[in-house]
């Protein structure tokens, strides 16, 4: 090895150990405040969108659920000839699919921001973690829907190719 490699090896050698040395520094003070949570600019603008459409989306997702309430109550009230059972079925999954996405993603949005607004870093922790919490359940929700959509898929093609 020539001694411009060897000089080099040193060096990083030593930039390793006072990163160490800086990184050791850095847990010490945070283990004093536990849970620090520090969020750059670019991250907290992001959430700050992602709060924003995502309290948008589940207004609008709480309107279709109110409309399609009063919709169930026509049907009742106005005594409609077609009036199925399995149709009102349906519409009350739809509803419930409903209501729960605009819950998540509206709680998700509350937490978020108030994480974002600051005060104690336990509790920006604490809302920012109920809030991720919360939108993590809206997409397993309509994961699941989607896994049971494509199974009822699957079988209704296996049907007609059985009796095709």
């Amino acid at each position: 090895m020539s001694v411009t490699s060897l000089n080099q090896i040193e060096e990083l050698k030593s930039r390793l150990e006072a990163l160490e040395r800086k990184l050791d520094g850095s847990n010490k003070s945070n283990n004093q405040s536990a849970n620090n949570t520090e969020i750059t600019f670019s991250i907290k603008d992001s959430f700050e969108k992602l709060s924003y459409w995502t309290n948008f989306i589940g207004t609008i997702l709480y309107i279709v659920f109110a409309l399609g309430c009063f919709a169930i109550m026509y049907l009742f009230l106005a005594e409609v000839e077609y009036f199925e059972p399995v149709m009102v079925f349906g519409w009350l999954i739809g509803l419930a699919v409903l209501f729960c996405s605009a819950k998540f993603l509206c709680d998700f949005s509350s937490n978020t921001s108030k994480s974002l607004r600051g005060g104690d870093s336990q509790y920006r922790q604490k809302n920012l973690e109920d809030g991720l919490v919360n939108l993590t359940s809206f997409f397993r929700l309509h994961g699941i829907i989607i896994i049971f959509y494509l199974c009822i898929l699957a079988a209704s093609v296996i049907l007609y190719l059985k009796f095709v």
